[in-house]
């Protein structure tokens, strides 16, 4: 899974948000952000086990996700609710 795959996974609901009612949009846009989320969390899952399975430092692994992957999502909840 990569950010190609999400991107031809995503174009049909552009297509359709941007065909159909404004009320039916919001619930598309809704389904293509869960879409993303589910890529995202495959993508953080798969880098996990090929972690684990080459052997890096637990404290390294942590130290990355905090860094790369949780930190841009709580800064972007952040910047929503400001």
């Amino acid at each position: 899974l990569n950010i190609n795959t999400l991107g031809v996974v995503l174009i049909p609901f552009l297509i359709a948000i941007t065909y159909i009612k404004l009320e039916y949009s919001a619930l598309m846009l809704l389904v293509a952000f869960v879409v993303v989320s589910i890529f995202f969390l495959l993508r953080l899952i798969n880098g996990l086990i090929n972690a684990f399975s080459f052997g890096f430092f637990k404290p390294y692994i942590f130290l990355y996700l905090c860094a790369l992957e949780i930190l841009p999502i709580i800064m972007l909840i952040a910047l929503i609710n400001r």
